[in-house]
């Protein structure tokens, strides 16, 4: 019983598999480990690639799988996108994590289809027989219980323990709450100030979205974006924040002709085929131009695909959106992608900036981003500005723009107006 395309396992063999081991093992006959792998983004890939490269790379995928594994074990193909194995007579689970280990490595080295790079993502849920499940349906189903802990963690495996199907409970549970946090306009929206260095005055602001639930307070972003990531509302939450964001800034538009505002974009994003049509029907809708807004892209996320990076950016800078690279000097991107990328500003990462003064090493990491950002024409922000040395050094070094806690936290939007109509930071330039 083999899957048509890959010719590994079906869903079907792989469980006639699993009972067979499950019931044949004996005492002295070590364990079974049972692992699922889901690829994200398959839907995605097809939708921009086509059909044809996504079935190609299940079928690559697929030959790696097979070309790590002993004789003796199972590689199945269980749904479109998910993919599970069966590990035979294993010791313990650091077997299971070491095979999951190397899935990861695999998935290190993009896939070459046609002229295409493709990398993929991919999670995975762990369970040991007899220790996690006492039949093959209960282990198969505390394998996806760890599989769900993986996705919403964001992390690359997880094994099954007591407390995963609690945690995944709770985790289908937030995903309802944060769906209708979003349809009910329940999220917030705060602003941190950015001005600029050379000449001390107000220039943008960065959006941050926040999440205070009603019953847990506040829960941090990266905890309800991750979540968002793996359960599909991604795009959702990022309409909303685009619009909202739109909205709360239109006095600030109106008062400064070159006012900017940025979003932070998620890499689950780059593989949007219409994100650009969707924010182009945002600005329209709230009568932005499109230059008003800053898309902020974090440099990891760049290259983990650089081709589809590049076509998702280039559709948006041609719309007239500025594209930012997020927490630049921590992603490892070549000089000569810098000089491809449809790029208008580069964003230092906080981590240098705020022990500069203190540190050589990071105060020269930041003079050569600056200086290597006006090589290429960018502009260059720093965030982290927590002290007026910290600026002043900024300022010597010929840097842009500056956001940081010394200038002003993240406010609500009433609160920024309130800021806007107090500090020297606003007050000193000219409005329209």
């Amino acid at each position: 019983m083999l899957d048509d395309l890959t010719r590994l396992s079906s869903r079907k063999g792989f469980f006639a598999q699993l009972e067979k081991q499950v019931c044949s093992l004996s005492a002295d006959s070590g364990k079974i480990a049972c692992l699922i792998i889901n690829i994200h983004e398959l839907k995605k890939i097809n939708s921009s690639f086509g059909y044809d490269i996504g079935d190609t790379l299940l079928i690559e995928f697929s030959q790696r799988i097979r070309g790590m594994l002993r004789a003796m074990d199972t590689a199945a193909r269980i749904g479109d996108s998910k993919f599970a194995l069966i590990l035979s007579a294993i010791m313990n689970s650091g077997h299971a994590t070491l095979a999951a280990n190397k899935i990861l490595t695999l998935l290190d080295e993009p896939f070459r289809i046609n002229d295409k790079q493709i990398l993929i993502n991919a999670s995975m849920g762990i369970a040991l027989f007899p220790e996690h499940g006492e039949d093959a349906q209960s282990l198969f189903q505390n394998t996806e219980a760890a599989l769900d802990q993986a996705k919403s963690a964001g992390s690359g495996y997880h094994i099954y323990n007591q407390n995963s199907d609690t945690i995944t409970r709770q985790n289908h549970i937030l995903t309802k709450e944060l769906k209708d946090a979003i349809d009910g306009d329940e999220l917030l929206m705060h602003y941190q100030p950015q001005i600029s260095i050379p000449q001390q005055h107000l220039t943008s602001a960065e959006a941050l979205v926040r999440w205070q639930h009603p019953h847990t307070g506040l829960i941090p972003p990266d905890r309800f974006i991750t979540l968002a990531e793996n359960c599909g509302l991604i795009t959702p939450l990022t309409i909303w924040t685009i619009n909202t964001t739109l909205r709360h800034c239109k006095p600030c538009f109106d008062q400064w002709q070159d006012y900017r505002v940025s979003i932070n974009l998620s890499a689950a994003l780059l593989h949007e085929t219409d994100l650009a049509d969707i924010i182009q029907q945002s600005l329209r809708i709230w009568g932005v131009e499109a230059n008003r807004l800053m898309l902020e892209v974090t440099e990891s996320a760049m290259m983990r695909d650089p081709d589809k990076s590049m076509e998702t950016l280039s559709k948006l800078n041609s719309i007239g959106v500025a594209i930012s690279i997020d927490d630049f000097g921590t992603g490892h991107s070549s000089l000569a992608y810098l000089k491809q990328l449809p790029v208008n500003e580069i964003k230092i990462d906080k981590s240098f900036v705020m022990n500069m003064t203190e540190n050589e090493d990071d105060r020269k990491i930041v003079r050569s981003v600056i200086d290597l950002g006006h090589t290429f024409d960018l502009q260059v922000v720093a965030e982290g500005i927590e002290s007026k040395q910290i600026l002043t050094e900024l300022r010597k070094m010929g840097c842009d723009i500056g956001q940081g806690y010394f200038i002003s936290r993240p406010l609500p939007m009433d609160e920024m107006l309130q800021w806007i109509n107090s500090t020297s930071w606003a007050s000193n330039r000219q409005r329209i």
